[in-house]
């Protein structure tokens, strides 16, 4: 659905070219994702508090609790799924998940060279 709300924590406002690279896009393309996401209102544009010439991108946090319904039933069974295996189980799907995690880290990373 809306990728970039799940790029950054909820709490933490982000700038806006943190976000950009999180979501592994150009300054103008992230500028106008961010304009969009702002007119939907799922995030908000707030001055920095350390430097008030900066602007960060924030997510609203009533948005941000309707994103999370809509995977509510989605959550639930996976969390009954997720009970069902035992510790070893758990414990390869775990090694599987950092492991699949790091690859695509790399493979970003490659991508990023290669268009620079």
């Amino acid at each position: 659905m809306c990728r970039p709300c799940t790029c950054w924590p909820t709490t933490v406002p982000a700038t806006p070219g943190e976000l950009a690279h999180r979501v592994n896009l150009t300054s103008g393309s992230a500028s106008r994702m961010i304009e969009r996401l702002v007119r939907a209102g799922y995030v908000r544009r707030v001055p920095d508090a350390h430097d008030r010439r900066k602007i960060l991108i924030e997510p609203d946090a009533q948005a941000v609790k309707r994103i999370g319904g809509l995977y509510g039933h989605l959550n639930d069974s996976h969390l009954r799924d997720l009970g069902q295996l035992d510790d070893a189980e758990l414990t390869t799907l775990l090694r599987f998940v950092d492991a699949a995690t790091e690859r695509t880290e790399e493979e970003i990373q490659r991508f990023r060279q290669r268009s620079e």
